[in-house]
This record gives C-alpha cells, sequence and structure tokens, in this order.
C-alpha cells in the first residue's frame, strides 16, 4: 500500500498523456504545481520547495507579484516590436489611458 501524506506535505502523480510527473502543494493559501521526468527528479524539487515555503523563502510566480498595469505594458511591448513609438502611443494609448490605466500613460 503507498505511503500516506500528512496535510500539506503535497502529493507526487504521473501524467501518463505527458509522459512526466507532477507534484503540488499548498503555499500561501494557493496550490504550487511542480512538473519533471521522474519521480526522483520531482520529489527532490518539492522537498526543496517545502522547505522554501517552511523558512518563507519561496519566490511568488509571476502571477502574483505583477499588477494589471504591469502585465498591460508588458503586452503592448510584446505585441508591437516593431512599432516605432508614435505608432504605439496612436493604437495603444488611447484605449489603455481612457478605459484601463486613466493617467499613467500622459
Amino acid at each position: 500500500m503507498a505511503k500516506k501524506r500528512i496535510n500539506g506535505e503535497g502529493t507526487v502523480w504521473y501524467v501518463a498523456s505527458e509522459k512526466r510527473y507532477r507534484a503540488q502543494y499548498p503555499a500561501g493559501g494557493k496550490r504550487r504545481t511542480i512538473s519533471g521526468k521522474t519521480r526522483r527528479e520531482v520529489e527532490l524539487k518539492l522537498r526543496d520547495a517545502l522547505a522554501k515555503r517552511d523558512t518563507n523563502t519561496l519566490e511568488k510566480s509571476r502571477k502574483e507579484s505583477d499588477t494589471v498595469e504591469d502585465f498591460l505594458f508588458f503586452w503592448v511591448s510584446a505585441k508591437t516590436p516593431g512599432w516605432q513609438f508614435k505608432t504605439i502611443e496612436r493604437e495603444a494609448s488611447p484605449w489603455l489611458s481612457t478605459s484601463i490605466l486613466p493617467g499613467k500613460l500622459h
């Protein structure tokens, strides 16, 4: 019979369609996911992540640390790499400044 894990210890399973192992563990009220090719690799990553979580040195994910403003500026810069500044100002600025980020662009 498989070993029973205690609450907060995480869980490891195999995803056959991806031919990878995954692990999930709770951190900060959310579930975090780790993946790797072997069970041993995932268990080592899980052990490291749990140690970081317990010592409060776990880095925040991009989703947790970015604001809407940060994401929008990232999206505009990624969407418009070949555009000149005037084009970005003309095309993206009106809807960003009036609808989403009033007072941030001008």
